[in-house]
């Protein structure tokens, strides 16, 4: 297995969850978590969902980068959220009506911004 990614995005709801993303170590670096997250935004979009949230360690600037290229920006923090490690988790959001429109229109910031 090279990655899973999983989404909570009840039809109609306003809210989903990005709940995870997993690139295999050796499958790093090769654009497939951005496939993925795109994936999950594609169907949370088409499910009616109007934002989309996630959160990702502290410590993971790779992930981080990943999500602001696609549009997410931070609105809040979990202290110690990821255990034993006592890591916090940065809390993104992406509204996906702006997240359609800049795909649509050729704005996307995407990987090599």
């Amino acid at each position: 297995m090279t990655g899973c990614a999983g989404l909570r995005a009840p039809r109609g709801a306003a809210g989903g969850d990005v709940q995870t993303i997993t690139v295999a170590e050796t499958a790093r670096g090769r654009g497939r978590g951005r496939v993925m997250l795109v994936a999950l935004l594609a169907e949370a979009d088409a499910r009616g969902v109007r934002d989309v949230f996630l959160e990702v360690r502290d410590d993971n600037p790779v992930a981080q980068k990943l999500y602001i290229t696609e549009g997410f920006v931070e609105v809040g923090r979990r202290p110690r959220y990821y255990q034993p490690d006592d890591v916090d988790a940065l809390v993104m959001k992406i509204d996906l009506a702006d997240w359609r429109t800049r795909r649509e229109t050729g704005g996307e910031t995407g990987e090599n911004a």
